[in-house]
């Protein structure tokens, strides 16, 4: 909120003043001649009020985002020249944040996502940033109807009992809501401690945790080559929860939910579908959202099948040798996974790139081009960059004491 207060905001000329004199109000932990320096405006400057020096001071002043107001008053007119007061309200700072009501998520782990230090200014945006990564830690859970309600509280009293520190901070709307923190007496005594905190707050996050949403449904539209079973099948992490799963089916995690639907496409590409995709999906929950369905809208194509291999540049192994390894015949549902793995490296190490690497051609390449042939067919030419052959020339052995080179 900034308001700019004169009493010639309503006249059709405004008259310039020279400025006799800055004061500042307000302020708590800033230092006033800063916040004069900062705006700008200097004793012998001329200005109107309002005017443009004036409001440039106030987005001076806003800049240094420690105020959550600022205005600029006419305190005293004499003659031509005026005194200047520049009300401020400075921005809370922050004693600590105690969080209450959580027990499906770790005090540590949303204490992580609190970005603000003990003594920094807290900024009611910086509060809702913290609140939307607190409910994101919850949905990671599955808990989506969890509410999460602030209160502050300001300093009110402090006692010492058996060489500690009890400090009573007050609701700041609600009087008779107090809470009590405990300080070391060792840091009462180094640090000056009332002084410090007395002008600060105390953040208490209430979290109302809810119920655990649960898959009840997974639905697809437009498949016509698998049916629900088999596609839901393929998610690793996202299921419908069902009586006898007792032990914790139908957990939805949005992160893992989006990988399972990498998974659906994976498996349609494994069985020829190359241009498979989910163009759409739909979360629909019940009014409570304790219940939740899923559906998914699936675009198949067709289903391809390799119609011709082509190898292009290989001499040191011969087309049929390669074929062997690649394991795709002319008519072969073109499996893309299994393609890339017998092309590019598998777990037996029967692939072609093996091959090649195996005997020293270390530097090799391939390359392949798909060009589509009618509805369902696709060629595939494989260019082969084999380079040269490497020969070891010599090997170094280190750390023998014992045993000879030779015997190594």
């Amino acid at each position: 909120f900034i308001l700019v207060s004169s009493t010639a905001i309503f006249s059709q000329q405004r008259t310039t003043y020279k400025i006799l004199g800055l004061a500042v109000e307000g302020n708590k932990s800033s230092d006033a001649n800063t916040i004069i320096v900062s705006t700008g405006l200097k004793i012998g400057d001329e200005v109107q009020v309002p005017g443009d020096k004036t409001i440039n001071a106030i987005k001076n002043l806003w800049a240094l985002n420690i105020f959550s107001d600022v205005q600029i008053l006419k305190d005293k007119e004499i003659g031509e020249g005026v005194f200047l007061l520049i009300k401020v309200q400075e921005y809370s700072r922050l004693e600590r944040v105690v969080i209450e009501g959580n027990d499906e998520v770790d005090t540590d782990d949303i204490e992580k996502k609190i970005t603000f230090l003990r003594g920094s200014i807290l900024k009611p945006q910086e509060v809702a940033k913290l609140i939307q990564r607190i409910n994101g830690l919850y949905e990671e859970e599955g808990y989506f109807n969890t509410e999460i309600n602030t209160k502050y509280y300001n300093y009110f009293s402090a006692d010492t009992i058996d060489e500690k520190i009890y400090v009573r901070w007050r609701n700041t709307t609600d009087l008779a809501d107090e809470y009590e923190v405990e300080y070391a007496e060792s840091e009462f005594r180094s640090s000056n401690l009332i002084n410090k905190i007395k002008d600060r707050l105390l953040l208490k996050l209430l979290i109302s945790e809810g119920e655990e949403v649960k898959v009840r449904e997974i639905a697809f539209n437009n498949n016509l080559a698998f049916d629900d079973g088999d596609l839901s099948g393929e998610m690793d992490e996202t299921s419908e929860a069902k009586w006898w799963k007792f032990w914790g089916g139908g957990k939805f995690d949005p992160k893992k939910y989006k990988e399972d639907k990498e998974l659906i496409e994976k498996f349609y590409k494994k069985n020829g579908y190359r241009d498979a995709e989910i163009l759409s999906d739909s979360l629909i929950y019940s009014e409570d959202k304790k219940d939740l369905k899923i559906v998914m809208d699936v675009y198949e194509g067709p289903q391809y099948k390799l119609r011709n291999i082509n190898w292009e540049g290989n001499t040191v192994y011969p087309s049929f040798v390669l074929d062997e390894r690649l394991d795709f015949a002319p008519g072969d549902v073109y499996d893309l996974e299994k393609f890339e793995q017998n092309l590019r490296g598998n777990e037996k190490q029967s692939d072609v790139s093996a091959l090649y690497l195996d005997n020293g051609y270390l530097t090799f390449n391939l390359q392949t081009k798909e060009t589509k042939v009618d509805e369902d067919s696709i060629d595939v030419a494989i260019r082969v960059e084999e380079r040269n052959q490497f020969k070891i020339g010599r090997v170094d052995i280190f750390g023998n004491d014992k045993t000879k080179e030779k015997v190594i």
